[in-house]
């Protein structure tokens, strides 16, 4: 028998199966909250081991929200307009840098 430390193979957190089927269910978008990226169902399950750090304890359920797709749309909406603000903002302080004699 081998040492656990060796083990390669890891078990899927608590709770992920849960969020996958219940979002299948529900036709969501499970989103992470701490990366603010969307994931689909089927996306979560094939690459929960790159998504779920190696030692890490995390709740599943504090981390990922499930989101419809208008709460999706309307999320990205949001961060489309920081996004632009964000732009403006530079754009007018590159003006200001310019216009320095």
């Amino acid at each position: 028998m081998e040492p656990a430390w060796m083990n390669k193979e890891r078990d899927m957190p608590y709770g992920v199966d849960v969020l996958v089927r219940t979002a299948k269910q529900n036709k969501c978008l499970i989103f992470c909250v701490s990366n603010r990226c969307f994931y689909t169902p089927q996306e979560m399950l094939d690459s929960w081991e790159s998504i779920f750090p190696m030692r890490a304890e995390i709740n599943v359920f504090e981390r990922f929200k499930l989101k419809t797709p208008s709460q999706a749309l309307d999320i990205c909406s949001k961060w489309q307009h920081k996004v632009q603000e964000i732009m403006d903002s530079t754009i007018s302080k590159i003006r200001e840098i310019e216009d320095i004699k």
